[in-house]
């Protein structure tokens, strides 16, 4: 995986929401390790947003991108939010 493009897709749980023209808002964070508070993705070189925040696209993946990520939706006005969690490793081939 070193090197390569890797994608995290945040879900979009709250189709009813956007049809009513309200575009939710996509918060991303990371933690090196389960449990620890949180830290903005900006941190990381390599990192990049696309589909209005929905995607996290890591384009040249390395050690130091292993890490929990996590992905919080939430709309303005709204009790709603959704956090979501992505481990991500580094795997090698033998």
């Amino acid at each position: 995986m070193r090197g390569r493009s890797v994608e995290l897709e945040c879900p979009q749980p709250g189709v009813q929401k956007s049809a009513d023209t309200i575009a939710p808002i996509t918060v991303w964070g990371l933690m090196p390790r389960l449990g620890e508070q949180q830290q903005p993705v900006s941190t990381l070189r390599d990192i990049q947003f696309a589909d209005q925040d929905t995607k996290l696209v890591i384009s040249n993946f390395d050690i130091h991108h292993v890490s929990f990520y996590t992905c919080e939706i939430s709309w303005p006005n709204s009790p709603d939010r959704y956090v979501f969690l992505f481990q991500v490793e580094l795997a090698g081939e033998f």
